[in-house]
């Protein structure tokens, strides 16, 4: 198994430590896999079926470090890798910030993954594809094309290991589905929704639910009416809330703070947020749940903001010693360079309301669907999103609209969050996490219209 053989080789280069002249040796892992198929008109459009392999090493030599990476398990190129890093490490000045993470009391191999969802062959991804669009087509009248049904899944083993006594081992597969719609209302537009769903258990993938998601979305879509010019309450959907949170994660980065780039930078333990509300950053739960960062270190379950009040920053071995505090296990990558900061599965908490009861307290306002061409400033906290939703009036909603923008600072939205939802969900997987997503309101935001 690709997997033991890589473990057999980092354990023999770790042990051969001294022979290369270093004091530290650090090797990452990444083994992937992926497979896929796309579909149009009830034929195969494109096949995905990929393997990737990939080596990181870094080396400290007297307080200098260097890096160096490759893509094969072969302890022979491995050990010119880790010469090449130590010749790298002799051309950058000495920075006594970098270090390696300590050995944890944790099990050593965690075994997070479903088994059946890389089990899964290329013709039951085709099934299940075939399934969607059948069933998209007959949804309603209003459909006129499905022009894209994409199923797969994406297995992913990373391993860890360091000269100090580190050997991580950790799995993740996720499935995935989505697909596009296209309907046609008596105004004669043609509106498109594209969306989908990836989960960690095979259980949870339910192709019907997706496409009536979809399909009702895309239908609900018709006959649009333009956005109003004006300040309006705004509800964000899920999906929409997880994209916000992507854009502005970086302003709890220790990179940042470090750099004094974030407006956060000197507010710990100052009101930043509406004061019944959370920003929680967490390992074991969302759409990559693991318990170690690209270090080694343990991923903690924390705070960012509690109750509206600023309580640190997301931070590796790096930043962490930039700024006097312990790693947070928000390390990333590793595989080509030093490792960066990355937030795990973030997301929003607090006392939540059923959706439809926060949509019923809406007198005149909107309801927020789809962002897309966004320009968004986690410095400044600026953002400016072309949308699409619905015009909310007494409770209900009257129309779709479109053809509309919003804009707002992101640090004015989060004192001026009302309400969030029942509706929680992950959005948007990377290697090290997943972004949380809820409905949510917020009181007003400008939005440009007719």
């Amino acid at each position: 198994m690709l997997k033991d053989k890589v473990i057999q080789v980092f354990n023999s280069a770790l042990a051969d430590k001294k022979k290369y002249g270093v004091d530290h040796l650090f090797l990452s892992g990444l083994l992937r896999s992926q497979k896929g198929v796309s579909l149009f008109e009830g034929k195969i459009d494109s096949v995905e079926v990929a393997d990737e392999i990939k080596i990181g090493v870094w080396v400290g030599c007297g307080g200098h470090w260097g890096s160096s990476s490759l893509e094969s398990v072969d302890g022979k190129k491995i050990s010119e890798a880790i010469l090449k890093a130590k010749e790298v490490s002799h051309f950058l000045d000495p920075d006594p910030s970098f270090n390696l993470s300590e050995p944890s009391p944790k099990p050593v191999i965690l075994n997070q993954i479903d088994s059946s969802i890389p089990a899964l062959s290329l013709d039951q991804l085709e099934e299940i594809t075939l399934i969607m669009e059948g069933r998209a087509k007959n949804f309603s009248p209003l459909i006129t094309n499905v022009p894209h049904v994409v199923c797969g899944y994406d297995h992913v083993a990373r391993i860890v290991a360091n000269s100090k006594g580190v050997m991580v081992v950790e799995e993740n597969a996720q499935m995935g589905g989505s697909l596009s719609i296209t309907a046609q209302g008596k105004d004669g537009r043609l509106v498109n929704c594209y969306d989908g769903k990836r989960v960690t258990n095979f259980k949870d993938f339910i192709p019907a639910d997706i496409v009536n998601d979809v399909a009702t979305e895309a239908i609900g879509r018709v006959n649009p009416q333009k956005g109003t010019t004006g300040l309006w309450p705004i509800i964000f959907s899920p999906r929409t809330l997880a994209q916000l949170l992507m854009n502005f994660w970086s302003i709890f980065s220790g990179d940042f703070a470090y750099r004094k780039m974030t407006r956060f930078e000197g507010q710990l333990g100052e009101k930043v947020m509406a004061p019944n509300f959370s920003i929680v950053d967490e390992g074991l739960f969302g759409l990559v749940p693991h318990s170690y960062d690209a270090e080694g270190s343990v991923v903690q379950s924390r705070s960012l903001i509690q109750n509206g009040i600023l309580q640190g920053f997301c931070h590796n071995i790096y930043t962490a010693s930039k700024c006097d505090v312990k790693t947070t296990g928000n390390a990333s990558g590793g595989l080509e360079s030093s490792p960066q900061v990355s937030a795990a599965n973030l997301k929003f908490t607090g006392k939540t309301i059923p959706v439809l009861q926060m949509i019923s307290t809406m007198k005149k306002g909107i309801l927020i669907t789809e962002l897309h061409g966004s320009a968004a400033s986690p410095i400044s906290g600026e953002f400016s999103y072309g949308a699409l939703g619905y015009w909310i009036e007494n409770g209900a909603k009257v129309c779709p609209i479109a053809d509309f923008t919003i804009a707002g600072n992101f640090f004015d939205f989060l004192k001026n969050i009302e309400a969030l939802g029942d509706d929680a969900n992950y959005f948007f997987p990377h290697l090290f996490g997943s972004y949380g997503g809820a409905s949510l309101l917020v009181n007003q935001l400008a939005v440009s219209g007719q």
